[in-house]
């Protein structure tokens, strides 16, 4: 059943733009940008869009490749007012797997920066265009182009998210308006934030599902969202002074980053800070004790959720760090129902795979009907997704989630399908057999191959650099005469979870010089138990962008 009272949030914007035509609506960096500025640059985008690629429209995907910054608002909103759906890159995704998605997707044409194409001059593709927001902008401008007249209906594609794939690729989630509308509108999510946002912000990855959960939230609520370039995570006392100078009072992202920030940074700076929105990986009663030391009166949302529900489906508001930790219950247009392995609803405080329904589910996989029927499911007349995760429901009707029923697993906020790792090393010819394991005690992921020849490291994650990106590469490869299997002649995880791990012995230095002061920094700081040398990796040993600002600030 259609909402009466739904409106596209590229609609939404133009209304802004005519009642509120100077309230603010964007702050990148130190420039402000108003909703009459977001709408007209979007109108001009959305007008040489269609001008050079004339088949986008309704059912159509539009790719974008961006950094953080204002043409990223810019971008989406255009694709929008096209009719058309977008799908986020980053520069960071392997140029491989952009190509894979793009091609998937059927997609006509991939917008990035003059900047980005020149960095990757291997972009270029036959079965695509691709062009510049600069250009797109500058030619609307030239020749007074106009923008189509496009309406949208709730069952059309507002966007497509690529995921972690099972299959060894990575598969697109398809998302509706009607979706994004019942998801992010303000009348919404003003029950389930912390408190109501005036300037909003948000750290997470714009390929990431967390994002929109503030990008449509600020767009159908009318507040201003501050979007802070990736340079600003590298120095997080630049990052606190944003918060203070532009009085940002909620911020979503995820648990860890917001443990180092709150315990690096002057907190005197944070007092604008009302609320934290968090969600892509645990949050633990620690954590969150000792969040609320460092911002007393602070509020916190955890949700969980995932890119097939369009964010998130369970949450609950902390208010102090007594309260009994769970992860909360279902917002109003999702139904959770645990099942036993034979599809029947189980009895409170018993385990089961956690399913959910409801108007913002995903349609499903883009052009993937295997995957697609394997995910939804029917459930008592309507469609359902089968999470994967398990959990059970406690007297209070909160969930609890207590695992997975696959092999998918959250690894510093992203998603990550270990047998896509696998299938991409087995792609390698010498490698016989591969499995891959998160070792959550050691927060890194392993890799256990079998293989005819000796194996280097340095060579497979080159050839892995490829296809994956960054976060899906393992940080160790362990390298086996064969692989241990249990009574069922499967390959034995249990084994390889707890086996200890002879790291390659490196050259080292001797003297304490600032080489190996600096080799000690690193180990501290990612708990390293080996010795490292200058040949090693920072990013290779299990390093992130948020451990590289914690050793700066160590030193």
């Amino acid at each position: 059943m259609v909402n009466p009272f739904f409106i596209a949030a590229h609609d939404k914007i133009s209304g802004f733009a005519k009642t509120r035509p100077d309230a603010i609506a964007v702050i990148c960096g130190e420039q402000e940008y108003t909703y009459k500025e977001l709408d007209e640059q979007s109108d001009l985008f959305a007008a040489a869009l269609a001008k050079l690629v004339p088949e986008t429209g309704r059912g159509k995907f539009v790719s974008l490749l961006l950094n953080r910054s204002f043409f990223v608002h810019v971008a989406i909103i255009g694709v929008l007012k096209t009719g058309a759906a977008f799908i986020p890159f980053t520069p960071d995704i392997p140029i491989e797997r952009i190509k894979f998605s793009v091609k998937n997707a059927e997609s006509k044409v991939l917008i990035t920066t003059e900047k980005i194409k020149e960095s990757l001059p291997d972009l270029e593709d036959s079965s695509y265009k691709v062009l510049t927001v600069e250009e797109l902008l500058l030619k609307a401008e030239k020749e007074h182009l106009e923008k189509p007249e496009v309406r949208v209906l709730p069952s059309d594609m507002a966007m497509c998210i690529y995921t972690s794939g099972s299959t060894g690729n990575p598969k697109g989630v398809l998302l509706d308006h009607r979706s994004v509308f019942e998801e992010y509108r303000s009348e919404h999510l003003n029950k389930v934030f912390p408190c109501v946002p005036h300037r909003i912000g948000d750290i997470c990855p714009f390929t990431y599902i967390l994002f929109y959960s503030t990008f449509f939230y600020h767009l159908y609520a009318g507040v201003a969202m501050y979007v802070n370039a990736e340079v600003e995570l590298k120095d997080l006392n630049r990052f606190a002074d944003q918060i203070f100078k532009h009085r940002i009072d909620v911020i979503m992202g995820i648990p860890s980053f917001f443990d180092m920030f709150t315990s690096l940074v002057d907190k005197r700076k944070l007092e604008s800070l009302n609320g934290l929105i968090m969600g892509g990986e645990a949050l633990s009663a620690e954590v969150c004790k000792r969040l609320f030391v460092a911002l007393p009166s602070i509020r916190i949302t955890y949700g969980y959720g995932c890119t097939e529900s369009n964010s998130a489906a369970l949450y609950k508001i902390i208010r102090n760090a007594e309260e009994p930790f769970t992860n909360g219950i279902p917002h109003d247009k999702i139904h959770a129902i645990i099942v036993d392995e034979n599809g029947i609803e189980v009895p409170i405080h018993e385990k089961g795979e956690l399913l959910l329904q409801g108007e913002t589910i995903s349609q499903g996989y883009l052009n993937d009907p295997k995957e697609t029927a394997k995910c939804f499911v029917d459930y008592n007349g309507k469609k359902a997704y089968k999470t994967g995760d398990r959990a059970y429901k406690n007297e209070n009707g909160e969930f609890v989630i207590c695992g997975r029923t696959d092999d998918m697993v959250k690894f510093h906020g992203q998603r990550v399908e270990l047998p896509e790792i696998e299938k991409n090393l087995l792609k390698i010819p010498s490698i016989r057999q591969a499995c891959v394991l998160l070792r959550a005690a050691e927060d890194f992921i392993a890799a256990f191959i079998v293989s005819d020849q000796k194996i280097h490291s340095k060579e497979i994650k080159e050839i892995l650099s490829k296809s994956l990106p960054p976060y899906m590469i393992p940080s160790v490869f362990v390298q086996l005469e064969k692989m241990p299997v249990n009574a069922h002649g499967k390959v034995d995880k249990k084994s390889l979870k707890t086996m200890k791990i002879e790291f390659e012995e490196s050259e080292c230095l001797s003297s304490k010089s600032v080489e190996t002061i600096l080799c000690d920094a690193i180990k501290n700081v990612l708990g390293l138990e080996k010795d490292i040398s200058l040949k090693d990796d920072f990013f290779e040993l299990g390093g992130s962008s948020i451990s590289a600002v914690e050793l700066v600030l160590d030193m």
